[in-house]
C-alpha cells in the first residue's frame, strides 16, 4: 500500500526530475532564525496558549515564506531546469514535522544535484536534515548569494546554531547537532583526492 510520502515522490518522478536533475531550495519554514528571535522575544508564549498557532505563524511563517519567495527566484533564473521549492507543498493531513522532514529528506536524495541553503538555515530542523543528506549524497551545496558551501563551514553553522538553541532553551537543538554528526561522519567517509 502506498503511503501519501511514496505518492508525492511517485508524482514528482512524473515531471522527469529523477536522476539528480533537479536544484532544491533548502529553507525554513516552522523554525530557523526567525523562529529563535521570535522565541527570545516572547519567552512566556508556551505551544498550549491560544495565541501560539497564530503568532508563530505571523511572526515566523510568513517572515520565513516571504524570504524563500525571493530566493527561489533568483536560483530560477540562474538555473535552468527544475527548481524545487518546498513552500508550495500543501499541507498534508496526517502530517506532523518529522513526516515532512523525512519527504523534503527524500526528495534531496532522489532529485537534486545542487541544494541552495537560504540564510539562517543551520537554525532550522529541516534544513539541518536536509544538509546532511545532501552531504551524504554528495551534491553541490551553495548558499543563498549562489556561492559554494564548503560541509565544513556547514558543520560548524549548525553546531554554533545548536549550542545558542540550547542557551535558549528550545528542543530542536537535537536535531541540528546530530545533523552535524551526521555530516561529520558523511564527510570523514568521503575518500580524499591524491
Amino acid at each position: 500500500m502506498s503511503t501519501a510520502r511514496d505518492a508525492l515522490l511517485s508524482f514528482a518522478r512524473c515531471f522527469g526530475v529523477n536522476d539528480h536533475k533537479a536544484v532544491y531550495v533548502s529553507t525554513p519554514i516552522t523554525t530557523g532564525q526567525s523562529f529563535l528571535t521570535w522565541r527570545r522575544q516572547n519567552p512566556s508564549l508556551v505551544e498550549a496558549h491560544p495565541g501560539y498557532a497564530t503568532n508563530h505563524r505571523q511572526q515566523v511563517v510568513e517572515a520565513n515564506l516571504a524570504r524563500a519567495e525571493q530566493v527561489v527566484r533568483q536560483v530560477r533564473a540562474a538555473f535552468a531546469g527544475v527548481v524545487i521549492d518546498p513552500t508550495k507543498l500543501d499541507d498534508v493531513d496526517g502530517w506532523r514535522q518529522p513526516d515532512y522532514h523525512e519527504f523534503w529528506a527524500d526528495v534531496v536524495a532522489n532529485f537534486a544535484h545542487t541544494v541552495v541553503f537560504v540564510n539562517g538555515w543551520y537554525y532550522s530542523s529541516g534544513c539541518a536534515l536536509e544538509f546532511a543528506t545532501a552531504v551524504r549524497h554528495r551534491l553541490t551545496l551553495l548558499d543563498e548569494n549562489l556561492h559554494a558551501l564548503d560541509p565544513q563551514r556547514g558543520i560548524r553553522l549548525l553546531t554554533e546554531a545548536a549550542d545558542e538553541l540550547v542557551s535558549a532553551g528550545l528542543e530542536e537543538a537535537g536535531t541540528l547537532a546530530r545533523a552535524a554528526d551526521e555530516a561529520k561522519a558523511a564527510v570523514a567517509s568521503t575518500p580524499q583526492p591524491r
